[in-house]
Order: structure tokens, then sequence, then C-alpha cells
């Protein structure tokens, strides 16, 4: 594993969390499509409704079959970060500060202004213990 693998690694969960974001807003757009979707009522077809209710029920097939795809990435989402933090922990155990730098990055999703604040330090010495934390991650996962 390169460096940039390991960067590409612990970003996982940002991105599983990010789909599942964006899974989450379609839903309710979707849900709420569905529930504005109306019968049309006429005096010369009385089909027209069951074609409508047909209509409906797929809607809410596809909105059913989205959030299982949803729960699985939820689990596939709590397994990634149990991994990574079990990952990061080996770091934190060689030095708390390395392993407190990549948590806020990799598991709270903090942008490097807000680890720095959080760090107390400047923005490029907050850069500096990533690179090193990476490194030692590296080290420790045996990465090339």
């Amino acid at each position: 594993m390169t460096y940039q693998e390991a960067i590409q690694y612990l970003s996982q969960a940002y991105r599983l969390n990010q789909q599942i974001k964006s899974k989450t807003n379609r839903i309710k757009q979707l849900d709420e499509l569905a529930t504005n979707i109306t019968s049309t009522i006429s005096c010369d077809k009385v089909q027209s409704s069951c074609s409508n209710s047909a209509k409906h029920t797929e809607a809410t097939d596809k909105i059913i079959d989205l959030a299982r795809t949803l729960e699985r990435d939820k689990l596939d989402l709590i397994q990634c970060i149990c991994s990574i933090e079990q990952d990061i922990d080996s770091v934190t155990a060689q030095n708390a500060r390395y392993g407190l730098t990549l948590s806020l990055r990799y598991l709270e999703y903090l942008k490097f202004e807000a680890v720095a604040e959080r760090l107390e330090c400047d923005l490029r010495h907050a850069y500096r213990l990533h690179g090193k934390a990476v490194n030692l991650f590296c080290k420790n996962k045996k990465c090339h």
C-alpha cells in the first residue's frame, strides 16, 4: 500500500457517508413525488385508476428497493468506520497526536482548517502532522 493508497483507504468512510446522504435525499424526493401521484377522474374509463394504482405501486417498489440499498450502505459504513478506527488506534498507541489528527480528518470528516483549530496549531503544522501520521499509518500497515 502506497501513501496515496493509504489516503484512499482512510477516505472510504467519507465517500460512503456522502453516498448515504445522496441516497437519503433521493428517497425523500421520490417519496414526495410518490405521495403526489393522484388518480385522474374520467367518466369514460374506469380502468384509468388501475393504471395510476399500478404506477403508484411501481414507484413505491422503487423507493423500497432504494431504501434497502441504503440500509446495506449504512452497514458497510459501520464496518468501514470500525476497520479504519482500529487501524487509527494502532497509530494512536504510538503517537496520540497523530492518531487524533487521522481521527479528526477521516472519521469526523473535518477539513484541514478545522483539524488545525481542534489541534490548536496553525494550518501548515496540521498538514505536517497529517503527513507524519499517514507515514506512521503506512509503517503499521506495511505500506510501500
